[in-house]
């Protein structure tokens, strides 16, 4: 699987988990949602977070988070920080 393809992939799981928790059907999306972002980047595939185009719903459930401020963004080199970066 290439590595858009993956991260559009996961970038979907993402989306659409977020999509169903906001329908408040009974899943444990947050459940789901740290197995899929383990799953993202374990190593299998090669991409980074930002190449899923879901920071909304990965914030939503706590793997990522906005930036502090200019500072930390200029630091960190985004303006998102993710779960797996030593800054988050």
């Amino acid at each position: 699987m290439s590595d858009r393809t993956s991260a559009a992939l996961f970038g979907e799981i993402f989306t659409l988990l977020y999509a169903a928790k906001t329908a408040k059907k009974k899943i444990d999306y947050d459940s789901l949602a740290k197995h899929f972002w383990d799953k993202a980047i374990s190593g299998e595939y090669d991409f980074n977070p930002y190449q899923m185009d879901s920071d909304t719903a990965l914030i939503h459930f706590g793997l990522a988070r906005k930036a502090k401020d200019e500072e930390e963004e200029y630091a960190c080199g985004s303006s998102i920080i993710y779960a797996d970066d030593e800054n988050f």
